[in-house]
């Protein structure tokens, strides 16, 4: 389970790293007969779609000229490992100047 935490805190961790002030980031919890999801959704600068079939790859970086955050390009690709071995679903939806939703579906059981 603490990998799990770390997964959520690292989606956090990008979605405000990525996100303007005064922008907002959510995090929000749904349960269903037979999953659970959990989404982050920020306002932030977004991902280019060429990008999002490759973020969840070791060290992937999008360079959008702008300044980046330290980091390695590892984190979504941990989260997506973490996700896999408690069988559940990554789904990355983004569009550049509006945000990004991160949603992690896992199976109750």
């Amino acid at each position: 389970m603490k990998r799990f935490y770390w997964a959520i805190a690292n989606l956090l961790s990008n979605a405000c790293a990525y996100t303007p002030r005064g922008a907002q980031v959510t995090l929000k919890i749904r349960s269903t007969d037979h999953n659970v999801q959990i989404a982050v959704v920020d306002t932030g600068i977004g991902i280019p779609e060429a990008a999002l079939p490759h973020v969840c790859e070791r060290f992937y970086r999008i360079h959008q000229g702008l300044e980046q955050p330290p980091g390695f390009g590892l984190g979504l690709a941990i989260v997506k490992q973490i996700v896999d071995a408690h069988r559940g679903q990554l789904e990355i939806r983004s569009y550049v100047g509006q945000g990004t939703t991160v949603v992690i579906s896992l199976p109750q059981e």
